[in-house]
């Protein structure tokens, strides 16, 4: 606990808004020090005192992280989970939450995108064009989508 009386919370990196505003409403947030690695010794340092973090995916927390003395939750920031050990969070009694479908229109838009670039071979357009090969020999072949 902080002096403020409220909990301490490490936050690894800079989140959303209104995400800032809301965690600094119910705890004393502790942002991870820029010029530390971002490795579970490290981590483990800065999350010393703290009840929760706040991770990304690029964040590695596992053994020496979870077994961070007064630790409850590990909050990560985004669909999945792969950083996080599950099993070794549950063996130390640590919750570990994330946030299912913030990613979802994202992923969707990005999979039109690569299903029309596909589909009219976008990516070798630019470099058949610079290069001086826009003969009819060098023609793009594309497809319409509605027929495929």
């Amino acid at each position: 606990m902080s002096t403020a009386g409220k909990p301490r919370v490490l936050l690894m990196h800079p989140i959303l808004d209104p995400g800032p505003g809301i965690l600094a409403e119910a705890a004393e947030v502790i942002p991870y020090p820029k010029d530390q690695p971002l490795d579970e010794a490290s981590i483990r340092k800065a999350a010393e005192g703290c009840v929760g973090i706040v991770t990304l995916l690029k964040d590695p927390i596992r053994e020496i992280v979870l077994s961070t003395p007064g630790l409850k939750i590990v909050s990560n920031v985004a669909v999945g989970f792969d950083n996080i050990d599950v099993a070794t969070a549950t063996a130390h009694k640590v919750m570990v939450t994330n946030t299912p479908g913030v990613l979802d229109d994202t992923t969707s838009d990005f999979a039109f995108a690569l299903l029309m670039a596909a589909a009219r071979r976008a990516a070798g357009a630019p470099g058949s064009a610079s290069s001086g090969r826009s003969s009819p020999r060098f023609a793009i072949r594309t497809a319409e989508l509605r027929s495929a």
